[in-house]
């Protein structure tokens, strides 16, 4: 059974198999000594990997990128085309959102949102409420021409799912460990592709994320195990095109 996980300072095998197939998948070869020992030129053609198959670029070989350095993907990877749109200063990130789902402009986004679903400020209204939360979420969707998918816990294969027809944005839940992705309270993520094998915890599965928070690293790969361990595990609506 091949290890989940080869990082800086691993050695044996594992890391030998390893080194002998970036040698193969690269191009140009880093042409690695095989020496069983995961040193700084190991975790550089790792890392060149995985830029170059928009894995996550920490130098690691977790799943995600032993399944795609051995062929091992299901289905090879989605990938949708979306034009990157970043929140302005003067107005909030779920417009920006809406409008890689939509290929509109936000302006016409905000245009098309009765002030019955927005704060003063233009964030989304947002019900204490469960049962009034799903309602609005639902109307915000209609008046855009998105579908909304109520909020729960989604396990990477139900993802996968809708993603494999659609973009999809996702509507992240408030959880105190989920500031690295934006300074508002109230942000959206926008998934355009996956690749990986897909098993129901998220390990071996690598999301590409779009964030249109004003500031924020605009396009980055992670593992949609850390994405939702970084939102405490809470449940996440999803809005996606019909």
């Amino acid at each position: 059974m091949r290890q989940t996980s080869i990082r800086l300072g691993s050695s044996g095998p594992f890391v030998r198999e390893m080194q002998a197939a970036l040698n193969r998948r690269l191009n140009p070869s880093p042409n690695l000594k095989i020496s069983g020992i995961f040193d700084q030129a190991t975790a550089q053609a790792v890392r060149a990997f995985q830029t170059a198959n928009w894995l996550d670029t920490d130098s690691c070989a977790g799943p995600c990128t032993l399944d795609a350095l051995y062929n091992l993907e299901k289905s090879g990877p989605i990938l949708h085309s979306i034009v990157p749109v970043s929140q302005s200063a003067f107005i909030p990130a779920w417009p920006a959102a809406f409008a890689m789902l939509t290929q509109r402009a936000t302006a016409a986004i905000l245009a098309a949102v009765p002030s019955t679903l927005l704060n003063p400020d233009k964030s989304l209204a947002s019900d204490p409420d469960l049962i009034g939360l799903q309602r609005q979420r639902k109307d915000l969707g209609r008046v855009i021409g998105l579908h909304y998918h109520i909020a729960r816990n989604w396990f990477a294969p139900d993802l996968i799912a809708l993603l494999r027809q659609r973009p999809l944005a996702i509507e992240c839940p408030q959880s105190p460990i989920s500031r690295e992705f934006a300074k508002t309270p109230q942000y959206f993520l926008v998934i355009a592709g996956a690749r990986g094998t897909h098993s129901c915890d998220g390990s071996s599965t690598t999301l590409k994320i779009f964030n249109p928070e004003f500031g924020a690293e605009p396009v980055r790969s992670r593992s949609f195990q850390s994405l939702i361990r970084q939102f405490n595990r809470m449940p996440f609506g999803i809005f996606t095109a019909w």
